[in-house]
């Protein structure tokens, strides 16, 4: 599993709709403040998808006036399988979530070699 798909498989799809409803806004309106299609809030909202890439991920958070972490389930929660990263990890990944999603897709492909490298040793 990536690290981009390990976060987003830790979506609470509920606080979305209930974050979304505190604004006054319809699923449509979420997706144009987002710059996404209606679809993608509608299968965040129902939990039908676990792979949504982290820069949509963020877009909603941001639509909503709100950060990545407060979309996500708590660490606590038994579904949660990956374990807490290092601080500066951290930062560095919520620095990449910034960026657009082929420079995510990059940095992705050097982390999942660099590791595939390290498993080799």
């Amino acid at each position: 599993m990536s690290i981009v798909g390990a976060f987003v498989n830790l979506l609470n799809n509920e606080k979305i709709t209930e974050l979304r409803k505190q604004r006054g806004w319809d699923q449509y309106e979420l997706a144009k403040a987002a710059d996404v299609t209606p679809s993608v809030i509608s299968r965040m909202e129902r939990g039908l998808q676990e792979d949504f890439k982290l820069s949509v991920i963020v877009a909603v958070a941001k639509a909503l006036g709100t950060t990545v972490d407060v979309l996500l389930l708590p660490y606590s929660e038994p579904t949660a399988e990956i374990p807490p990263l290092l601080p500066k990890l951290a930062n560095t990944i919520a620095l990449l979530s910034q960026r657009p999603a082929k420079i995510q897709q990059h940095a992705a492909g050097i982390l999942n070699g660099y590791l595939a490298a390290l498993d080799e040793e």
